[in-house]
């Protein structure tokens, strides 16, 4: 990793009021860092590589989980993450689910991929969404190291209540959370 400003490789992260920040050694406090890609998959997208970032819509009926991030950009999302070099899709998603919500999911089910521009903490500016879903029965939830909260919320509370991020906002601007399209 090296600070997004002074490109300093001393930097740690640090929590500040609920946030994951990261410090270099020289004091500067980002939420973003930069980082090298070469542990993510990649794909070509006009003429460069975009990183693959992977997200699940959990649901049961009209309830959906979201999780809230410690991590930039600090709002509520799905449970996604970076897809890594050579990671299978399926085991990727349960790893991500379990980690992120405490479920055990059997089998995700792919429905949808596009490339966004979605600005991470790694510095990257867009990237290839590949979107899962998985119906489960509403069960206990657990937050995860990197969330401050991760709950079952109404289709309704997302779409009007919550600030989300990119990929949450491209699935419900294209119909697959507001109850148009069926998941």
């Amino acid at each position: 990793m090296r600070c997004s400003i002074c490109d300093s490789s001393k930097v740690v992260e640090v929590e500040r009021t609920g946030r994951i920040l990261f410090q270099c050694s020289n004091g500067h406090e980002r939420p973003t860092v930069k980082r090298d890609k070469e542990d993510l998959e990649t794909v070509k997208f006009n003429s460069k590589r975009v990183p693959v970032k992977i997200a699940s819509v959990i649901y049961t009926g009209e309830e959906i989980v979201m999780v809230k991030r410690k991590k930039f950009p600090y709002l509520y999302s799905l449970p996604f993450r970076h897809l890594k070099k050579d990671e299978n899709l399926d085991s990727a998603v349960k790893e991500m689910v379990e980690r992120q919500t405490g479920l055990e999911v059997d089998k995700p089910k792919q429905f949808g991929e596009v490339v966004l521009a979605s600005r991470c903490w790694r510095s990257c500016e867009e990237h290839k969404w590949i979107f899962f879903k998985i119906e489960t029965e509403r069960e206990m939830l657990r937050i995860g190291k990197d969330a401050d909260e991760v709950r079952w919320f109404n289709r309704k509370e997302i779409i009007q209540d919550l600030p989300t991020c990119d990929g949450t906002h491209y699935l419900y601007d294209h119909g697959y959370l507001n109850g148009l399209t069926v998941i």
